[in-house]
């Protein structure tokens, strides 16, 4: 049975792709490491994985104009239920 980390790799690697240099200083290299190998995966695909549901998620401004929408009209939305 495989993980949804694993299955989000899979994924990633069947997707066309493109690459990616990105140089850390050491002491930022070794959380995403030792978090990798908690995981047990390699830290590559930690690091493509996170960039990748960074980007896919909501942006943080859009989040608040929704949540401040939601609010304003939640007696409205309640109405209408």
């Amino acid at each position: 049975m495989q993980t949804q980390i694993q299955q989000d790799i899979d994924t990633a690697v069947e997707a066309d792709e493109q690459t990616l240099r990105v140089t850390l200083p050491a002491a930022q290299w070794l959380q995403p490491q030792a978090m990798a190998e908690r995981l047990n995966i390699p830290p590559e695909d930690l690091v493509r994985l996170s960039v990748g549901h960074l980007l896919a998620g909501p942006d943080e401004s859009f989040q608040q104009a929704a949540d401040y929408v939601l609010a304003e009209n939640a007696e409205l939305y309640r109405r209408l239920a």
